[in-house]
C-alpha cells in the first residue's frame, strides 16, 4: 500500500447486538444462536446466529415506500452504510465516496422469493418487480443512492475472503488517487434456501449448543451479520478535519476460494500471506473461524508457529457463527479493540478445546496493532494489519 488508508467510521449489525461495542461486550457471555430453521423432516433443525430486528436504525436512513423495494440484503447494508458515514462525521455529504461491498452468496432470500413467485404462478406471470435485487451488486447500488455516493461501485463474491478482497480492492482506489473516501461492506444473511443448500452439501451441524461448550465437530455454525468501515486517505481526512479511529496498514490474500469447496492446505496458505507482510510487532490477532474442528485447529496453530504464542486472540465467529462474506467483523472489532484499555482474550497457542465460560481467562492491556487473519474453502487465506494512530 503507498498510500496511507485511515479507518474514520465504523457500522456494524451482529447476533450479538447491533453496534461494534456491543458486539465487543457479547463476546464475554453466551453466544446468541436465536435462529432456528427446521430443513425438510421436523428432526432436522439448525441454530444459526441471527440479526435482532434493526428496522428501527433502518428509519433513520430510508423513507417508508423506499424501505418496501429493498431486499433484507439490501437493508442491511444501507443500515450499516448510514451508521458507517454517521460515525465517521460524513452522513450529510454527497460526494465523490465509492462503495465496495463484499457477500460470499448474496441475496439469496429475495431470489427464494422471487423463484418461488414464479414457480407458485408460472413463468409468465413472473413478478419483475422481485428480480432487481436478487443480484449481488444490487445492494451496493442501493447504498450509492441512498447515501448520495457518486464515486465507483462494486461487489465481490469470494466465499469467506470477500471481505479481505473487497478491502484490498478500496486501497486500490486510494492508492491509484482514484478515490479519497470508500465505503466499504461486508455482509451476509442466512435465509432457508441458503441453509437448506448449505445442509444439502452436509456443511451444517444439527442442534449446537449443549450446555456451555462450543461445539467443534466436523460441520459448521453459520451466522449473519453486516458491518462497514469507512476507508479514507490522510489527504481526505486533512482536508474535512476528520479524526481517524485506525489505520489500516496491510492487506493481502493468497489463494482463492476454489472448486471443489473443500479447505486444503490451510497451513501453506496462512504462512505465505503472513509472509508477505511485515507481521512483525503484533499485539493481537483476530482470526476467522468455522466450528469444523480440523480447520481452525490448522488455522490457529498455523498462526501460533508465525507469532508469538502468548499474543492474545478473540474468535468473535464463536459467538456470531461462521459469518462467510460478512467477515468485515473482524476489522470492525480491531478497531474497537484499539480503543480499550484493557480487554479479556485467550492466548494463540492455547488449546482449542474450549468452553464459552473459559473462552477469554486472561486479561491484557492496551494494544497497538492487530492481525486478522481468515481461511476459505479451496484453500485461500487473507489477512489485515490495522494499527493505533499516534
Amino acid at each position: 500500500m503507498g498510500y496511507e488508508v485511515y479507518i474514520s467510521g465504523v457500522g456494524c449489525l451482529s447476533s450479538c447486538g447491533l453496534s461494534i461495542t456491543e458486539m465487543f461486550a457479547g463476546l464475554r457471555g453466551r453466544p446468541g444462536f436465536t435462529g432456528v430453521a427446521r430443513l425438510g423432516k421436523s428432526d432436522r433443525e439448525v441454530r444459526f446466529g441471527m440479526l435482532p430486528d434493526f428496522s428501527d436504525i433502518l428509519a433513520g436512513f430510508v423513507k417508508p415506500l423506499k424501505r418496501r423495494k429493498l431486499s433484507r440484503l439490501s437493508r442491511m447494508a444501507v443500515t450499516v452504510s448510514g451508521l458507517a458515514l454517521q460515525n465517521a462525521g460524513l452522513e450529510k455529504a454527497s460526494f465523490g465516496c465509492g462503495v465496495v461491498l463484499g457477500t460470499a452468496f448474496g441475496s439469496t432470500s429475495q431470489s427464494e422469493l422471487f423463484y418461488t413467485d414464479m414457480l407458485s404462478h408460472g413463468f409468465v406471470k413472473a413478478n419483475p418487480g422481485l428480480f432487481p435485487e436478487t443480484v449481488p451488486n444490487s445492494p451496493a447500488g442501493q447504498v450509492s443512492i441512498t447515501c448520495g455516493l457518486h464515486g465507483a461501485n462494486t461487489t465481490i463474491c469470494q466465499q469467506s475472503l470477500s471481505s479481505e478482497l473487497a478491502l484490498m480492492t478500496a486501497c486500490d482506489f486510494i492508492d491509484d488517487g482514484k478515490l479519497d473516501q470508500v465505503v466499504v461492506i461486508g455482509l451476509e444473511e442466512m435465509s432457508s434456501g441458503l441453509l437448506s443448500g448449505l445442509w444439502s452439501c452436509g456443511g451444517l451441524q444439527k442442534g449446537v449448543l449443549s450446555g456451555g461448550d462450543i461445539p467443534l465437530r466436523k460441520k459448521m455454525v453459520v451466522g449473519e451479520g453486516a458491518v462497514a468501515l469507512i476507508l479514507e486517505s490522510a489527504l481526505s481526512l486533512q482536508n474535512r478535519q476528520g479524526v481517524p479511529l485506525a489505520q489500516l496498514t496491510a492487506v493481502s490474500s493468497g489463494g482463492g476460494a476454489r472448486w471443489p469447496a473443500a479447505y486444503h492446505d490451510i497451513t501453506g496458505s496462512v504462512e505465505r500471506v503472513a509472509g508477505s507482510m511485515n507481521s512483525q510487532n503484533i499485539d493481537c490477532v483476530i482470526p476467522s473461524a468455522s466450528f469444523i474442528r480440523n480447520v481452525d485447529d490448522s488455522h490457529f496453530s498455523s498462526l501460533a508457529a508465525l507469532l508469538p504464542e502468548d499474543l492474545p486472540m478473540l474468535i468473535p465467529e464463536y459467538h456470531t457463527g461462521a459469518l462467510f462474506g460478512a467477515g468485515l467483523l473482524k476489522q470492525a472489532l480491531a478497531v474497537e479493540i484499539l480503543q480499550h484499555d484493557t480487554f479479556t482474550a485467550r492466548k494463540l497457542g492455547s488449546e482449542i478445546v474450549m468452553n464459552y465460560d473459559t473462552l477469554y481467562p486472561d486479561s491484557f492491556s492496551q494494544v497497538s496493532s492487530v492481525y486478522t487473519s481468515a481461511v476459505s474453502a479451496g484453500g485461500g487465506c487473507g489477512a489485515t494489519i490495522i494499527q493505533r494512530v499516534v
